[in-house]
């Protein structure tokens, strides 16, 4: 779709993006991305299995699954030693395993699950939504000893197209993305440290009304590391010339994901419906290159942003996230919260 094309749908306001851009379309998964898969794990204080212990990992994988079956993606196994115990944890920050798409794929992901207990003290990982493996996965985890506890995300097939989409927007996101935009706004990428600025900012200020100031769950470095991930798109959206909402996109080729936005949208800017053209620009650039699903993360016990998401034709999907724990960790766990009560 071209540029003015994409302004035009806007209705007067400022889409400044091309489309030519590839993003993350070419990655299998989010952790094959050398500069995300750095970012995050520094972010979450944990480091790469070591090429040594992967080889071993990929050895014991195929010895266990068989010859013919296919590689095991472990580019996002992070660990983190504590008190001698080790910790693994697949993609951290919320994020998924691969998709595990092909059956031989999946039965490797199988036969580490099986695996990992005897080398960490604690395990964690979520399957993806999208893998059709997803509930055979979480029932061999159960009986393997792995807590398998349900949650749910909500997804938006991108494939039908942009128009077949618009037309499944509930009527109000469908008139608010109408109306001509009598303000400035202008819709962009963050490229900069400079165009973070007001990001961090707005988090701030919704930390505050949260009643979390200074409790910034993610290192701002992470984000500044983003801005040079071909994995990630940090879209933000100003009104009269102010911040009013932004999200970070993380793609592979099998899905983008809105991984974590932010929105003060003062009085005078109400009139442009800034998250709602947000989202709206954000459909049109997936589409335009092709990424076929935008998973729009999980939304437990807040209704409004499930029904934000759904009034742009989202649908609820379940997945699993997967742990498993040593006796040691657990009395270590259970010691912690002793302390913490007692202190």
């Amino acid at each position: 779709m071209a540029d003015a094309t994409v302004a035009a749908a806007l209705r007067g306001g400022s889409f400044s993006e091309p489309h030519s851009t590839p993003g993350g379309a070419a990655l299998d998964d989010l952790f094959d991305d050398p500069v995300l898969r750095s970012a995050m794990g520094r972010a979450a204080g944990m480091r790469p299995l070591s090429p040594c212990v992967v080889q071993h990992l990929v050895a014991e994988v195929h010895a266990a699954a068989g010859p013919d079956a296919a590689e095991p993606a472990l580019n996002g196994l992070f660990e983190r030693r504590r008190l001698g115990l080790r910790r693994w944890e697949w993609a951290p920050y919320g994020l998924y395993a691969p998709v595990c798409a092909d059956p031989q794929r999946a039965e490797a992901l199988v036969q580490f699950l099986n695996l990992a207990p005897g080398r960490a003290s604690q395990a964690r990982l979520q399957l993806n939504p999208l893998c059709p493996e997803a509930g055979r996965l979480a029932q061999q985890a159960a009986a393997q000893g792995w807590r398998v506890l349900p949650r749910e995300t909500h997804l938006l097939d991108l494939r039908p197209g942009l128009e077949a989409l618009r037309r499944g927007y509930h009527a109000t996101k469908r008139n608010q993305i109408a109306k001509p935009v009598k303000l400035d706004s202008r819709i962009a990428l963050a490229r900069t440290e400079a165009d973070l600025q007001p990001y961090f900012e707005v988090y701030d200020r919704s930390l505050q009304r949260w009643g979390r100031s200074g409790a910034w769950p993610y290192p701002r470095q992470l984000f500044l590391d983003l801005l040079h991930s071909p994995a990630a798109r940090i879209w933000t959206h100003q009104v009269q010339g102010r911040l009013a909402c932004a999200v970070v996109m993380l793609e592979s080729r099998h899905q983008a994901l809105y991984w974590q936005g932010v929105s003060r949208i003062d009085e005078d800017q109400k009139r442009a419906h800034p998250m709602a053209r947000l989202m709206d620009a954000v459909i049109q650039d997936l589409c335009a290159r092709g990424v076929p699903v935008l998973n729009l993360g999980a939304s437990e016990g807040l209704p409004q942003v499930r029904r934000f998401k759904e009034e742009f034709g989202a649908r609820p999907a379940a997945y699993s996230t997967l742990q498993w724990e040593s006796a040691a960790w657990r009395w270590l766990r259970g010691a912690r919260a002793w302390r913490l009560r007692s202190g």
